[in-house]
């Protein structure tokens, strides 16, 4: 998992893993919250070592990772771990903060630590209300429903897509996008995610090309959003295409968390070979 800066760790017998959890949701905190202890004779009678972290994301817990017992716990399985040691004082809490760009890497990399709205360890801390981020200001992109986690990675329809992708440029109209200069919701971004099938990969290629196969996608009439994936200079690329409106969003990683978007984010990716490409649709 990612990286960051320590904010504070302490001894949970002075804070409890449960109490720091609900303070940083409070703020709105973004980043790493790990329990870490060991369990000696008198606990199951024997040594049993946890470690167990949550991620939160505008002050939305979104998942869990961690081991018990020399085995790992991802998503659900965590949260009830987690659940049996929110109040525990043996042990120490750490909290790490994490760019937002690094807490969607590491749900990326380990889909099945995501965790759905109404987990009870999400429930637990944040009561019946869950606290999300306010919308962007201007017009932002509704995002499907998000469904659970579920126990295997979702099955890519890889026939009939593969014959949606191979359809001849000509009969396809070449979409006229508006690009917009506001990034990427992390949030929506994250739930687009979550609900998406993969439709194609895409070694390289460039912009104009990449956008006559979001055309390709959006002439069937079945996506509401597009998600495109890619590296451009060994920076990730993020493309986000609002059907019913035309509107893409692009977004370009920085180091440090800071990201360019909008129409100069185009700049650097027009002229540009894109590489490592994925197109998502929901």
């Amino acid at each position: 998992m990612s990286s960051g800066k320590v904010v504070e760790a302490h001894d949970a017998s002075r804070k409890k893993f449960g109490e720091v959890i609900a303070e940083y949701v409070k703020k709105g905190f973004t980043g790493r919250i790990t329990f870490r202890t060991e369990y000696g004779m008198g606990y199951v009678g024997r040594t049993r070592s946890v470690s167990i972290s949550v991620e939160l994301l505008r002050g939305s817990i979104i998942a869990c990772r961690g081991i018990e017992g020399g085995n790992i716990v991802e998503g659900a399985d965590c949260s009830a771990s987690a659940l049996k040691h929110l109040y525990a004082s043996v042990g120490t809490v750490e909290v790490v903060e994490l760019s937002e760009d690094n807490v969607l890497l590491d749900v990326l990399t380990f889909p099945h630590a995501a965790l759905a709205t109404d987990d009870k360890l999400v429930t637990t801390i944040t009561g019946a209300a869950i606290i999300m981020p306010a919308p962007p200001q201007q017009a932002p992109i509704t995002p499907p429903s998000i469904p659970k986690p579920v126990e295997s990675p979702p099955k890519i329809e890889a026939k009939p897509v593969a014959q949606q992708l191979q359809k001849p440029v000509e009969e396809v109209k070449v979409e006229e996008l508006s690009v917009t200069d506001e990034c990427i919701d992390p949030l929506t971004l994250y739930m687009v995610i979550r609900s998406s099938t993969l439709l194609g990969t895409l070694s390289e290629s460039t912009y104009s090309d990449v956008v006559k196969k979001i055309s390709e996608a959006i002439s069937t009439g079945k996506n509401k959003l597009i998600y495109v994936s890619a590296t451009v200079d060994n920076r990730d690329v993020r493309m986000l295409v609002d059907v019913s409106t035309k509107k893409i969003y692009i977004e370009i990683g920085g180091s440090g968390g800071s990201s360019i978007c909008g129409s100069e984010a185009l700049k650097h990716v027009k002229d540009s070979k894109l590489s490592k490409i994925k197109l998502w649709s929901s």
